[in-house]
């Protein structure tokens, strides 16, 4: 039959012991896994990084088909290619950038800033002066 504690203290023992067992074997197996595997992504990075820039590469990268890759054209290809950054995640914070950029220049600055904030308090004030003829109370 099985083979079970028979002592109170060592029931106790072994409520402790196999839970803790298992994570740290769970831990060490994770560890070794990890590093193998981050040992691979290094080992493909190298070899893409130290491969020469083909045509295709530079036809992929120019994302606005000017003909030319600019530095941030580089960046995103190559932060994507990586798998550094899923592509979903340069849209968003591309999306970003152009709802900050006000004025449209491709250029975040003050005036970006302070035409965004001048924008959010007339819709503030709109809000409130809507508010205010519906008999809505306004804080």
């Amino acid at each position: 039959g099985d083979e079970s504690p028979q002592q109170p203290i060592s029931r106790a023992l072994c409520i402790l012991y196999i839970p803790v067992a298992v994570y740290a074997t769970g831990r060490f197996l994770g560890l070794i896994a990890s590093s193998f595997v981050e040992r691979r992504d290094h080992a493909m990075e190298e070899k893409f990084l130290s491969r020469a820039m083909t045509l295709s590469d530079i036809e992929r990268m120019d994302l606005d088909s000017d003909g030319g890759v600019d530095q941030s054209e580089f960046l995103i290809y190559m932060l994507v290619t990586l798998q550094k950054v899923e592509e979903e995640d340069i849209e968003e914070i591309l999306t970003l950038f152009h709802k900050l950029d006000k004025t449209g220049d491709g250029v975040l600055t003050i005036d970006d800033l302070q035409q965004g904030i001048k924008r959010a308090g007339k819709l503030a004030a709109s809000y409130n002066r809507d508010a205010s003829l519906r008999g809505d109370q306004v804080l």
